[in-house]
């Protein structure tokens, strides 16, 4: 590496740090979602160690009685956060890591997908337009919507790995931001198969084998969350009334709309047909974020995208792109100073925002023993439980009928054994509530579990001595999506050995 290339990291590595400043005091941020994402995250956790691969029912969540949450949410977060937490670090550090290390990612790779195009000053400047967009500080520090955060930190290394020409990275880039933000992966699908084309840096065969490839390896993932929402209430609950929810020009940013501005004429001028998409992406991509889209909201799948300020996720790339194409454009002479200036006007609109967060430190126990169901309206409860009933679940296994003796055996989330010594036929109550995946097994025969009026499993057992096993398993969906992340998996490891030994 290069002194150059020592010093331009280096710069990267000072710019970001501002940006995470807070992050580096004792405690959280109040944001609106962040606790719920910690909460979220010692549950799975605790499922994980429990031995629940791949997690997706928490059994402590939603007063003890389970709730499949990690089923349908995006759980690239939660497994990240898992290393940090193996190597001894709080639930909360883990956190802090994540988006320590996703706001990293997104500065480098931005810096490098811009250094493919233009030069280091360009990529430089690029950089700090993509980490300083105002909805990033929002979804940092307002918002603590560390999903989509995630998700911005993965879309740069996607964008570099399309130059590089790289099908596997491509592949793995789409699958981790998959992973990472069920909805944000929808929003940059098209702009990504749009660039892919635009930079011509794939054919058609290569295009579709990329997203073909990533889409497998997050199986998994995708095709549960799809297949099982019919169990839920999700569609038919209203998580946000999406008119309260539009962008302003200051969540898009005073400089951002500077940035648009200067970009125009130059853009118009050299009609590049990257520089033209991305200014196109990013006005197209404002306008649906604000109030003058209101009509338009009508008929798109609001309900899908939940707020539209969301839209301004599909500017940033764009932003950042359009900040290096400007300065690129400039005369040599003005490249350096340009630059300079509009990274310290970033920094300078950032800091009111980075020293007005307000920390609070809960403490390791506030997260770890919560049992709320950690989403805004409990959207993926099964359509069968009546929520009213609802306190902690002191018991796992309980009589309703019939008369002897239950002895726990064995209570884990996704695992509850008891062996049942019963003077007459009766039924058992076990306080979780029924998802596909729920089996029972009486002395190691599969029997019926009924769903009873409140959502929970009750499941019938004759007179005598008997062992019990109710358990949380893959469905032939499920094993099915499985196989295809695996397979996929398998088959990328196979042919990358090939190349490795042709080489």
């Amino acid at each position: 590496m290069s002194r150059k290339q020592y010093v331009f990291l280096t710069l990267l590595i000072v710019l970001v740090l501002p940006l995470l400043y807070p992050l580096f005091k004792a405690g959280f941020p109040i944001t609106d979602d962040a606790d719920w994402f910690i909460i979220r995250f010692t549950a799975f956790y605790q499922a994980l160690v429990q031995g629940h691969f791949p997690v997706r029912w928490l059994g402590r969540l939603n007063f003890n009685y389970g709730y499949p949450v990690a089923n349908f949410n995006y759980p690239a977060y939660m497994y990240g956060a898992v290393l940090p937490k193996l190597l001894g670090f709080g639930f909360v550090v883990s956190i802090k890591l994540v988006l320590g290390v996703s706001m990293v990612s997104a500065s480098v790779f931005t810096f490098l997908w811009l250094k493919s195009m233009f030069n280091r000053t360009c990529a430089l400047v690029g950089a700090s337009v993509y980490i300083y967009h105002p909805y990033i500080l929002f979804d940092l520090y307002q918002r603590g919507s560390i999903g989509e955060i995630v998700a911005l930190g993965v879309v740069p290394f996607v964008f570099w790995s399309i130059e590089r020409k790289s099908r596997l990275w491509t592949a793995i880039g789409l699958a981790i931001l998959i992973t990472s933000h069920n909805i944000l992966a929808v929003l940059f699908f098209p702009v990504l198969i749009a660039y892919m084309h635009v930079r011509s840096q794939f054919n058609k065969r290569d295009l579709a084998l990329s997203v073909l490839v990533g889409l497998g390896l997050a199986a998994f993932f995708w095709l549960p969350a799809i297949y099982d929402l019919q169990y839920t209430v999700f569609t038919n609950t209203t998580v946000s009334v999406w008119m309260d929810h539009f962008a302003d020009i200051k969540l898009f940013g005073y400089l951002n709309i500077v940035i648009l501005l200067l970009s125009l004429g130059i853009v118009f001028r050299h009609r590049a047909k990257l520089s033209v998409l991305s200014w196109g992406l990013v006005a197209f991509g404002f306008f649906l974020s604000t109030s003058l889209s209101n009509l338009v909201w009508k008929i798109l799948p609001v309900t899908f995208v939940q707020f539209p300020f969301r839209m301004l996720v599909v500017t940033i790339p764009g932003l950042a792109l359009l900040a290096a194409y400007i300065i690129y454009r400039l005369p040599s002479k003005l490249k350096i100073g340009v630059g300079t200036v509009l990274i310290i006007l970033q920094l300078i609109v950032a800091i009111p925002v980075l020293t007005a967060v307000e920390i609070v430190d809960k403490g390791e126990g506030f997260y770890a023993t919560n049992e709320s169901s950690s989403t805004i309206k409990n959207e993926y409860m099964p359509i069968w439980v009546e929520q009213d009933f609802m306190t902690h679940a002191e018991q796992k296994v309980q009589l309703i009928d019939g008369g002897g003796e239950l002895i726990p055996v064995q209570e884990k989330g996704h695992l509850i054994e008891f062996k049942a010594n019963l003077d007459v036929p009766s039924t058992v109550e076990i306080n979780s509530i029924y998802f596909p995946g729920w089996i029972a097994r009486l002395d190691s025969k599969e029997i019926d579990i009924l769903v009873s009026e409140k959502g929970t499993m009750n499941i019938e057992i004759p007179t005598g001595q008997h062992q019990v096993e109710v358990v949380f398993q893959e469905t032939t969906l499920r094993m099915i999506a499985n196989l295809i992340s695996i397979t996929t998996l398998f088959v990328i490891v196979i042919l990358q050995f090939k190349l490795w030994k042709k080489s």
